[in-house]
């Protein structure tokens, strides 16, 4: 499986990642979790190419409530 398209792109996403996680770790309510998960899964297809999948940066995310 492809997760990004070169190194550079991985270390963005993975910085989006981690801040994310960091951010759900601080979220007070299912809203605000919600609403962290959507921003990045709207985020993360802008930053990968289109041949890589974004799917395996958001499946973890989907487990924390």
């Amino acid at each position: 499986m492809l997760i990004a398209g070169s190194l550079a792109t991985f270390i963005d996403l993975l910085q989006h990642y981690l801040v994310a996680r960091c951010m759900l770790a601080a979220a007070r309510s299912r809203i605000e979790r919600v609403a962290i998960r959507d921003d990045l899964e709207d985020t993360l297809p802008d930053l990968n190419s289109a041949t890589a999948s974004t799917s395996y940066w958001t499946a973890a995310l989907r487990t924390t409530d």
